[in-house]
């Protein structure tokens, strides 16, 4: 028996040979692209940290803080930037592991106990606000949905305050965080070995040991029940809630324009709340189209659990997906950028590029008014 015709009957079996050979090529594509944006992942995270970083210190501005959607949008970029924290360290700790492991003499010291820790606390702030991202997406999307719905109500000028921000942006994160603590109640850091430097080693002092740290996770789910648990809560959820109400208000938007036209006295405060809306808009569909694929695929994994095969096909594609997450920090940026006039300002203001206003100055003759004699 070849290997095709092995690992066909033990990824795909009942399927014809042709059919199983077919799958077996489709598998090495993705797997082989799943590699790669691993490695891709890392290095537009390098470039995210830094947009992230400049996007907060505009988004934190006080003339940035008189909106909820302004502080749901800076709580959305703190989750932004500890997540691309995270995938750099991820980086910086597997290029550490290679330098020791390739390394001719044995002079590489394991990391110590506090870049452990650090990792550990990084690792799960990174679980939390990715979760906490998504529901802020979902949160702005409704707020925005309903404002858009009675723009004059009493309700809506409440939920387009920053303190509703605050405190729904606290709620939303705090929710986020029941999963993800329940799965790191029981990590735990422990000793693997002591590390001893070779003989030749001078740059360590004599009969010099350090212990070698190991991050033991245990989640009081069980593995399967927190896939289960987490897939339902941050991908399938969100993924069937992000495009209803994406959809809602596009068609709530196009309500309000039709409504201006008809008017056709629209004034300067409800432009505001049209740009605004589609500000909105132009947010929610940047996670609809990260978080929906993986909700699909995590569907698609739990109906053909029986085939192995595509098991790794639709968990590659998985893996791909988490690209967008990257992306997202850095589209995130744009879309303030593009479609924020008050970001503009406050970005000219930051950096002392306020707009020149042109003045004219008209000449104007005097007169002179003789008094008869």
């Amino acid at each position: 028996m070849d290997d095709d015709a092995y690992w066909g009957e033990r990824f795909f079996p009942g399927f014809s040979n042709e059919s199983a050979r077919f799958w077996l090529r489709v598998e090495e594509i993705t797997d082989k692209l799943h590699t790669e944006s691993v490695y891709l992942n890392y290095y537009i995270a390098f470039v995210g940290v830094f947009l992230s970083v400049f996007h907060l210190s505009i988004l934190t501005k006080k003339q940035m803080m008189t909106s909820s959607t302004n502080v749901i949008m800076m709580a959305i970029s703190i989750c932004d930037l500890v997540t691309m924290m995270n995938l750099v360290r991820q980086f910086l700790n597997i290029k550490w592991s290679l330098m020791r492991l390739e390394s001719k003499d044995k002079c590489w010291p394991p990391l110590n106990y506090y870049i452990i820790l650090f990792s550990c606390i990084l690792q799960f702030a990174s679980t939390c606000l990715k979760r906490c991202a998504v529901w802020s997406a979902v949160l702005l999307s409704a707020v925005r949905t309903m404002v858009i719905r009675s723009p004059t109500s009493a309700r809506s000028e409440k939920m387009c305050a920053a303190k509703f921000g605050w405190k729904s942006t606290a709620i939303t994160f705090l929710l986020a965080s029941i999963v993800p603590i329940g799965e790191n109640l029981g990590t735990r850091i422990t000793v693997q070995r002591t590390w001893t430097p070779a003989d030749y080693c001078t740059n360590f002092p004599v009969n010099y040991t350090q212990p070698e740290y190991l991050e033991k996770s245990m989640s009081i789910y069980g593995i399967f029940n927190f896939w289960f648990i987490e897939a339902y809560v941050n991908m399938i959820i969100p993924s069937i809630i992000l495009p209803i109400s994406t959809i809602i208000l596009m068609i709530e938007l196009r309500k309000a324009d039709a409504r201006r036209k008809r008017l056709r006295n629209a004034n300067s405060e409800d432009v505001k709340n049209s740009k605004t809306s589609k500000f909105v808009l132009a947010m929610t569909i940047t996670f609809v189209v990260s978080i929906a694929p993986q909700g699909i695929f995590f569907v698609l994994i739990n109906v053909l659990g029986n085939y192995q095969g595509f098991v790794n096909i639709f968990s590659e594609l998985n893996g791909i997906c988490l690209l967008s997450y990257s992306i997202n920090s850095i589209v995130h940026f744009l879309i303030c950028i593009f479609m924020s006039s008050q970001y503009r300002d406050t970005v000219r203001k930051t950096f002392g590029c306020t707009k020149k206003v042109k003045t004219n100055v008209i000449w104007v003759p005097s007169s002179v008014v003789h008094r008869d004699k």
